[in-house]
């Protein structure tokens, strides 16, 4: 089962976030959003994102 980091909001499936290297993960998070080119793309503006992957938008 995927998680979300709830710091960065990026899906995994290991044991840590890749991206920050955080160890907060939640299975409670919902939307989904691929960021394919996150200079050009508003839903990464709004996360905050910088890097392409697949995103939560709502993590608890």
């Amino acid at each position: 089962m995927s998680q979300a980091c709830t710091e960065c909001h990026r899906i995994t499936s290991g044991t840590t976030c890749a991206v920050c290297g955080s160890s907060a993960l939640s299975s409670d998070w919902s939307g989904y959003a691929v960021i394919v080119d996150p200079s050009r793309s508003n839903i990464a503006k709004k996360l905050n994102v910088n890097l392409r992957g697949e995103y939560a938008l709502k993590v608890r």
